[in-house]
């Protein structure tokens, strides 16, 4: 056995025995229901954040391939990319994948299905937009891509003007009723739940705290004596102190806190993303 994998056992075994201790204190229905009900929140509110993401992303991605197609259109010899025929169908496959991903997002969002698929209810008049079989087959193995250089490569290298036109007039005839509108419909919806939903859970652990028995409290009460007792004696500390030493000793504590941070190896994707 490696030492990572003695580790992950080390940290398995205590999990178990945190989980255990928690099982063993039996709560009360009252407690439980309190329980399943903030967990339902818990997940309304994860709903809302997928729901608002996809609407942000949405405006953002159709607004971007809208405006590289115009100007690749408009654009003089002098002034087009090294080769637009292939822009031009990179930027209608995006118009076409952020039409079936949002789409799919809302209509899938309580089944567990892919969603990089042709919508069904469009599936006849989108492909029909895209004209060939060879280029319905192309963005459709496309949507399946897990990176947007891999999707790009099975993309054909041109597609005819009137492809172009056909999906545009496709996106803005459908989907301020089915992306936009209902996205901003479920928001305001779950939004009103939320805000009503948080309220009520809020009184129902008050009501919880009433009936706890009091020796449950000390304890922290007990960290916060503590705690303002550190505090108030640092202060008195630093009133002695000079300024230089002061502030040396500030430096050094952001140093020590500097040192003890420590980044995975997928960090970097996390925080390029930002």
């Amino acid at each position: 056995m490696t030492t990572t994998e003695k580790k992950v056992d080390v940290v398995d075994e205590k999990a178990e025995t945190k989980q255990v201790t928690k099982e063993e204190k039996t709560l009360s229905p009252e407690e439980e229901a309190a329980r399943a009900f903030a967990k339902e929140l818990r997940r309304i509110e994860a709903k809302r954040r997928l729901f608002r993401r996809t609407l942000i992303q949405y405006d953002r991605i159709k607004k971007r391939f809208t405006s590289q197609l115009e100007k690749l259109a408009s654009s003089t010899p002098e002034d087009k990319p090294e080769n637009p025929e292939k822009d031009t169908v990179v930027a209608v496959y995006r118009l076409v994948r952020n039409f079936c991903i949002s789409y799919n997002t809302l209509d899938m969002v309580d089944r567990n299905e892919d969603k990089q698929v042709y919508p069904a209810k469009y599936a006849t008049e989108l492909t029909g937009a895209l004209g060939s079989q060879a280029v319905i087959d192309a963005f459709a193995k496309a949507l399946k891509a897990e990176k947007a250089e891999d999707s790009t490569a099975v993309l054909p290298e041109k597609v005819e003007p009137a492809v172009v036109q056909k999906v545009t007039a496709f996106v803005e005839k459908y989907d301020k009723a089915e992306i936009v509108d209902k996205l901003e419909k479920e928001l305001d919806t779950m939004s009103s739940d939320i805000d009503k939903r948080r309220e009520e859970l809020k009184a129902k652990r008050a009501e919880l705290a009433k009936t706890r028995p009091k020796s449950e409290e000390p304890r922290a009460s007990s960290k916060s004596a503590v705690k303002k007792a550190k505090k108030t004696a640092k202060k008195d500390d630093d009133v002695t102190r000079s300024t230089e030493e002061r502030f040396r000793d500030l430096i050094t504590e952001v140093n020590l806190k500097v040192s003890k941070i420590q980044l995975t190896k997928d960090d970097h994707k996390t925080y390029s993303d930002v």
